[in-house]
Parts: structure tokens; sequence; C-alpha cells
């Protein structure tokens, strides 16, 4: 009995061990949904927080398929506290509000006017898509096949809405 007990408490050491090894190499967890990111973001960029910006940001989102902590949008703006995700740079952020401050630092950088101006617009979803297509972000054609999604389905873009970042 006793040298069950003993292995049975090692095994029980080992998962805890093995547990904190995990969440210590892993970056912070994520905040939020993506809803709730989008809104935030663009209350930090200053442009109303219309429907049409928040299905353009969460379109985005699902274009880039994040899997970096707090960054749904994938910028490669450093910030002092945060990590890389990738091999091209793209971080990973400590807090919803460290993954916006560093995505409004890119975005009012003076290359992306285009996206900012139809933000300030309410353009629709898909016009504001087709400029981060052209602009330097690397997101492509994919961010407007997924504004094209939102607009066509309100309830897949709800969807989107609610997934966490």
């Amino acid at each position: 009995y006793m040298g069950t007990l003993l292995f049975m408490m090692g095994k029980a050491t080992f998962a805890l061990f093995a547990l904190v090894l995990v969440v210590l190499a892993s970056p912070a967890l994520a905040s939020g949904t993506r809803g709730q990111w989008a809104s935030s973001l663009c209350g930090a960029l200053g442009v109303p927080g219309c429907q049409n910006n928040i299905d353009l940001f969460v379109a985005w989102m699902q274009a880039e398929g994040s899997g970096c902590s707090d960054n749904p949008l994938d910028t490669t703006q450093s910030t002092p506290d945060s990590s890389d995700c990738n091999g091209i740079g793209v971080k990973n952020y400590n807090s919803m509000s460290e993954g916006v401050s560093a995505t409004v630092a890119t975005l009012t950088n003076g290359m992306y006017n285009g996206i900012i101006g139809n933000l300030q617009a309410c353009s629709d979803p898909v016009t504001t898509a087709e400029a981060v297509a052209n602009s330097p972000w690397g997101t492509g054609q994919l961010a407007v096949e997924c504004a094209q999604n939102c607009d066509q389905s309100q309830g897949q873009c709800n969807q989107w809405a609610g997934e966490g970042v």
C-alpha cells in the first residue's frame, strides 16, 4: 500500500510540475472577445464605434486568424513588455490595453491613412477591408473575403465577434 501511495504522489507531483512549466512558458492568457477588442480599438483610435467598424475589425481578426496573445490583428509593433509570437515579428501582449495601444501605434504611423479615413467615415466593412488589402499590413484579400461574409451574414459576424482573442 505504501509503495502505491508514493507512486501516486510522484505522478501528482510530476503533473503539477509539468503544469507550472506550461504556464510559465506560455504568454499571458488573452483577454476579452473580438467584439470587445474591436470596440476598445475604435475608442482608442478616436473613430466611431459604429457597426460597420466593429464588423470590419471582427472580419479582419478572422482573416488574420491570430494565435498571438491580445493581438488579433497581428501587429509587429514592439512594446516594453511584448514578446515574439512567430518568426516574422508578430507580437504577444500581456493585456488587451497593451495590444490595443500597439495596434493604434501601427495604424496611426502614416502608412494606413486609407484605413483610418474609412473608419472615420464608418464606411462599409468591405470598402474598408479593401483599404486593408491595399495597405502594407499583409492581410491581403482575405480581409475582403471575411468582410463580405460579415456583409452577407450578420449572424456569422456576431459569432466571430463573440470569440475570444
